[in-house]
């Protein structure tokens, strides 16, 4: 997996004038990306 950088824009509620714990669009195409291939380790079959 790859290293995880921090947001380029800052998630707090009051920062953007939204509800405490919204992702961006950006954040959250990130987000399901990371657990993707999470996914994708922890299922990996095992071949020999």
């Amino acid at each position: 997996m790859q290293p995880v950088s921090p947001p380029s824009q800052p998630t707090d509620a009051a920062a953007q004038g939204g509800k405490p714990g919204r992702l961006t669009p950006d954040e959250r195409r990130a987000l399901r990306q990371q657990i993707n291939e999470a996914g994708r380790d922890v299922y990996r079959p095992n071949r020999p």
